[in-house]
């Protein structure tokens, strides 16, 4: 059974909306589970005046409120800001608050590409794929920049996952092709067949299978996999037209600010 809490405050009326993650929070309970479980995404933007007037003007706690700004006369950092709303709550044990706050200050030395990394993982595992795509694609571009091949790598299998994920084949093949020559790892070999599978009739893909260099040893595996799958657990990309062509739009008004 998972635990209790008692409720303080009032359910806001207007939500408060993390910037980083774009989620809406709407009582002060909300908060700190974001913050005990999203502690790896916490950044500067926890520590503002945004949250002081959310938390006394939507969720009443005046006291709370002024706590928070007296915090921030001595530190912006936003493990400062985490420890005394926590605090306040009630919210955790010591020894969660503890490693709470360690992974937030860990979190926070972070910059540049390492950050964005975070971010886009975070997306991908949310599915939400238009903000995941923004971020691995300027990882990809940053990696390409500055030759690390590992990290360029890394992000096109991303990229080729979420191609996957919204059923454009032909994008996903590419995309784990090129993480396949960057890294030789089995798992992108394989997903670039799958991927190939799913974007060719039967004979074509076998036809271009049979040409492919020794090193593509995934193709039985791809097979076996095909065999094995129930019919509904691969649907024909016309099915979703719809839903890809809303995710583009999407992203291509989070990309216009």
């Amino acid at each position: 059974m998972g635990k209790i809490y008692q409720c303080i405050g009032r359910f806001a009326g207007t939500p408060y909306t993390v910037k980083n993650t774009h989620i809406n929070l709407y009582c002060i309970e909300e908060l700190c589970y974001y913050i005990v479980h999203n502690a790896e995404l916490m950044d500067q933007t926890l520590a503002s005046e945004e949250l002081i007037s959310w938390v006394n003007e939507e969720c009443g706690l005046k006291d709370l409120a002024v706590k928070i700004k007296e915090r921030l006369h001595h530190s912006i950092r936003p493990e400062a800001v985490a420890e005394t709303v926590l605090n306040y709550c009630h919210y955790c044990s010591a020894d969660e608050l503890e490693r709470t706050l360690k992974v937030i200050k860990g979190v926070c030395s972070e910059s540049g590409p390492e950050r964005t990394k975070s971010l886009a993982e975070y997306f991908l595992a949310g599915k939400r794929y238009a903000h995941a795509f923004s971020g691995f694609e300027r990882l990809y571009k940053y990696a390409g920049i500055n030759g690390d091949e590992k990290l360029k790598g890394e992000c096109a299998y991303s990229l080729g996952v979420i191609y996957a994920e919204l059923f454009f084949y032909e994008d996903a093949a590419e995309r784990f092709k090129e993480a396949f020559e960057i890294s030789g790892d089995r798992q992108a070999c394989f997903s670039y067949l799958a991927a190939l599978r799913m974007s060719m009739d039967e004979m074509e893909y076998l036809k271009y299978v049979a040409s492919l260099p020794s090193e593509y040893t995934e193709a039985a595996a791809v097979e076996e996999a095909f065999r094995d799958a129930k019919p509904e657990k691969i649907p024909e990309a016309s099915g979703y037209e719809g839903y890809a062509a809303a995710v583009k739009e999407e992203y291509r008004e989070m990309m216009a600010g």
